[in-house]
């Protein structure tokens, strides 16, 4: 059982949450960089990896929306409540993007040129996506400024 107030628990579990996302993300382009330097296609299991991180995501995303790691950055700070709500509005938009990158991978040929676009829509993805979380981040922090830090 916990003794950290219920707000620092759920900090952490946002934290994690986040470095999760991090280390999804990380095996899914070390496995593409693995790939691209043997020369071998392989779209149909791109397209499945991109759909486990996409799942991992809109679990991540609906955790977020449904009063989970921001509620109590909200409570202890609602002047955030507008910040949040634009970042919440991102997640669909993250979500699409995954799903039309899946569908795409998915009914491709195996052409090298496609291979490198896809990569780097993936790539483009994972940029946004970490600005992203740095802003819900920030935000949370913010939040929780005197806790997190302690004291001055």
């Amino acid at each position: 059982m916990s003794t950290n107030p219920p707000h620092l628990n759920s900090l952490r579990a946002f934290l994690e949450e986040h470095q999760k996302l991090t280390r999804r993300i990380a095996e899914l382009r070390r496995w593409w960089s693995e790939l691209d330097e043997l020369g071998i296609r392989k779209f149909g299991e791109m397209a499945s990896r991109v759909q486990e991180l996409r799942v991992l995501l809109a679990d991540h995303f609906a955790e977020e929306e449904s009063g989970g790691y921001l509620s109590s950055a909200l409570a202890a700070a609602p002047e955030f409540t507008a910040q949040a709500a634009a970042l919440g509005g991102e997640h669909a938009q993250f979500l699409e993007r995954l799903d039309h990158l899946i569908a795409r991978l998915r009914d491709s040929e195996a052409t090298s040129n496609y291979w490198r676009t896809s990569r780097a829509e993936v790539e483009q993805i994972v940029v946004d996506l970490r600005q992203h979380e740095h802003q819900e981040n920030a935000l949370v922090h913010a939040a929780f400024k005197d806790d997190v830090e302690g004291p001055d």
